[in-house]
């Protein structure tokens, strides 16, 4: 990839694009804010599950990218942030169970079949951010300095 360094720039913006554009549309689906009304958070958790796709797509472009020209500090960067938003994910997971277990009291008999099929919905797709974050954060930071010569060594 060397004969192409003017695309280095281009594709992390159109990663950065991936990643934040659907993030900050999902965030303005749910404003105003109510983190205090678990019904609200049920939502909002919910439609966050769904506006995950695109990110994701987005950060595989970025861990390609960085992979292939060899940015390893970017590659650094990228796994942590991934890892603590496996995490984040993995809380969210838990609190959405929890908000689910509460919403459920309130729903109609007629709505209850709806209600489960969105949670696990929900849910699973959840547990798919998770392991994707998870994995690539894990071949970020494992990826670090490989293929890079090492103090002794010049390039070649």
């Amino acid at each position: 990839m060397d004969r192409y360094p003017r695309l280095v720039w281009p594709t992390y913006l159109v990663s950065f694009m991936l990643i934040a554009i659907p993030l900050f549309d999902a965030s303005m689906s749910v404003y105003p804010f109510g983190l205090g009304n678990e019904q609200w958070r049920f939502g909002a958790i919910g439609l966050f599950s769904n506006a995950f796709m695109i990110p994701a797509t987005g950060l595989l472009i970025a861990l390609v990218t960085a992979l292939v020209f060899g940015h390893f500090t970017f590659l650094r960067m990228l796994g942590i942030f991934c890892i603590v938003g496996a995490v984040f994910v993995f809380l969210l997971i838990l609190l959405f169970t929890l908000d689910s277990v509460q919403a459920r009291l309130i729903i109609t008999p007629q709505a209850k079949f709806s209600f489960v099929v969105a949670s696990f919905t929900a849910g699973a797709k959840m547990i798919l951010a998770v392991l994707t974050l998870g994995f690539i954060g894990i071949t970020a930071l494992k990826s670090r300095g490989r293929g890079a010569p090492s103090k002794g060594q010049a390039r070649s």
